[in-house]
């Protein structure tokens, strides 16, 4: 599965194959407005995939799922405090936890949103994780559990790359700095497997 914004039309988009990438087929997600700025996508089985994305008219953080393979799309919005949507990361734990990483522009801080609720409802908690300098560019999320939740991104103050964590389900969060020689930790992406 891949989630990618299409520029001529200005629509988030989806491919998939079934053939382990031989042959590609493609459906249009979102269309309205000018919309699939910073995309990711995670799947939980062949059915239920999820994709976070920007709504770059309304300056929103959506999100959008699929029960069946992506054919039909189901669209929230989840934040839509100031400017916020930026360089988002999705990661699933189960089919109703889930986590999104995303820059505010507003107030140039690293925010996390997160779900535990069934995929049929909207209700999600948008929580800020960093506040010090102009930090969450380029995040990348990794939840290994409902509890433990890592995240990687860039310090654009100071140049630095930073890792931020949770072992409470995100009610608090730790910060330290991986690298800070240089101007370093753009475009970052995190796995952890315990």
């Amino acid at each position: 599965y891949i989630s990618y914004r299409d520029a001529t039309n200005e629509d988030l988009k989806f491919a998939y194959s079934t053939d382990g990438g031989t042959t590609w087929s493609n459906n249009t997600v979102d269309s309205v407005g000018i919309v699939g700025g910073y995309t990711s996508i995670d799947a939980i089985d062949a059915n239920t995939i999820y994709i976070s994305y920007a709504d770059m008219t309304d300056s929103d953080l959506k999100f959008a799922h699929s029960t069946d393979g992506g054919t039909t799309w189901n669209k929230t919005t989840v934040d839509s405090v100031g400017i916020v949507g930026g360089h988002t990361s999705i990661d699933a734990v189960d089919a109703n936890t889930i986590y999104i990483s995303y820059y505010d522009y507003t107030n140039r801080d690293l925010k996390v949103a997160k779900r535990t609720t069934a995929v049929a409802s909207s209700t999600w908690s948008n929580t800020t994780v960093a506040s010090t300098n102009s930090v969450g560019w380029y995040p990348s999320v990794n939840a290994v559990d409902v509890d433990t939740i890592y995240i990687s991104h860039l310090d654009n103050l100071n140049g630095d790359l930073v890792f931020t964590y949770s072992i409470n389900g995100g009610v608090n969060w730790n910060n330290t700095i991986v690298d800070s020689v240089g101007f370093v930790g753009g475009y970052s992406s995190i796995n952890a497997i315990d």
